[in-house]
């Protein structure tokens, strides 16, 4: 597939998931129906490697793809970006994990939950895995579950692993019941001491036993993190064309005067505008340096080498979770101006009503990372534990290790 036909296949299925934004938003998941078409229309593959039915195309892609599907429907949008990106990881596993899951369905899907909330033991062959993750967006869907876990041995070394745990192996726990993002299914898996062998078993390195694309030299936190503000820029974007929508036609009472004539209103259209084209720009100024030293690289270690020492633009002065938290800024500073434009909205559109409720993240001047934003509303899920900075911990750890800079 070529990248403009991936692009013109998200662009198909906008006007059906628009229309049925509200029902997810009510059912707490997206539809069957909706995940269907998605595959259908080849969306999940993207990412995936061409030996097991992918396309292997640039990240560029994929994220384009997100932004146009979030626009008609944010939570759509998530779920395809969260859950399309572990595609992507998988193709970074042992050649028999990614047989495990693609050799008998091509389209078999994986959610994910990193925080090493669980408890892993030490055994021959692999690990013993038991605990609860949270925030497993789109697990209904999927088949796999990709859950963070740290393995300490007796000598006190410790590895942090990513554990790919098959549907048999672990229980959905319906817990997703907030404000913001509703449709996503963000809700809790489950597992009670299931066996992981050590091939299915992820260390969050770059490189793949089973593909020479330079996609896959790419580091897991950037392509992750981006990987979720692609969705929060889409529907950003598509709470601004509701936005310019609404106010086309609308005159004031008071004046007369048609809004969308009005200085104030063209300026504030203008600020969002140019708040979400600079974080799309900036999200893809540093996919295209990483993919250049990725081509470049013979291996992954010296790209990930390069990367640490020659990109201080947005390597030195950032880790890339802080990145990815700017872009979030950006989108709710677009949505500020936005809002600031209208007295009253009488929005119920996906986009908007979902930004809405993430003004709360601003009021209660909570730090802007991607587990902040899947919440947008915060109000954490009903039965789960409360919210607490422990869920950053194990991704700040791997951008440190990664690039070889302290995150702090």
């Amino acid at each position: 597939m070529r990248p403009v036909d991936a692009l013109d296949r998200a662009r198909s299925l906008a006007p059906v998931l628009r229309e049925r934004a509200f029902a997810a938003e009510q059912a707490r998941r997206i539809s069957d129906e909706t995940v269907a078409e998605l595959k259908d229309a080849g969306m999940f593959r993207i990412l995936q490697p061409a030996r097991f039915g992918g396309y292997e195309l640039d990240p560029q892609v994929f994220l384009e793809a997100a932004m146009i599907i979030a626009a008609a429907c944010g939570s759509t949008g998530w779920v395809y970006s969260v859950v399309g990106v572990h595609n992507w990881q998988l193709g970074l596993m042992s050649e028999q994990a990614q047989e495990d899951v693609w050799g008998a369905d091509q389209d078999v899907l994986i959610c994910s939950s990193y925080t090493p909330r669980g408890n892993v033991e030490i055994v021959d062959g692999g690990y013993r895995l038991s605990g609860r993750w949270s925030f497993s967006s789109g697990c209904d869907h999927a088949q796999w579950a990709i859950l963070g876990g740290v393995a300490t041995d007796d000598a006190g070394n410790v590895r942090r692993l990513c554990f790919l745990v098959p549907r048999s192996d672990y229980v959905i726990d319906d817990v997703w019941r907030v404000i913001g993002l509703r449709g996503t299914g963000s809700n809790d898996v489950v597992v009670t001491d299931a066996f992981v062998p050590e091939h299915r078993t992820h260390d969050y390195r770059s490189g793949s036993v089973t593909s020479d694309s330079p996609i896959y030299r790419l580091p897991f936190g950037p392509v992750f993190t981006f990987g979720i503000a692609a969705p929060l820029l889409g529907a950003a974007q598509g709470a601004l064309d509701d936005h310019i929508a609404w106010t086309a036609e609308r005159v004031r009472i008071t004046r007369g005067t048609r809004v969308a004539e009005e200085p104030f209103s063209q300026a504030r259209v203008a600020e969002a505008a140019g708040e979400l084209d600079g974080a799309r720009l900036q999200l893809k100024r540093d996919l295209d340096e990483m993919l250049r030293m990725g081509r470049a690289a013979g291996m992954p270690e010296s790209y990930a080498a390069q990367a640490a020492t020659s990109v201080p633009a947005y390597l030195s002065s950032f880790s890339h979770d802080q990145m990815t938290a700017w872009l979030n800024k950006q989108v709710m500073l677009a949505f500020t101006s936005m809002m600031l434009m209208a007295e009253v909205l009488g929005y119920d559109t996906a986009p908007m009503e979902g930004f809405e409720q993430g003004k709360v993240c601003e009021t209660l001047r909570l730090p802007m990372s991607y587990w902040v934003v899947a919440l947008l509303g915060i109000g954490h899920a009903q039965g789960s534990d409360k919210f607490d900075g422990g869920r950053f911990d194990i991704t700040h750890t791997v951008f440190a290790e990664e690039f070889g800079k302290p995150y702090r």
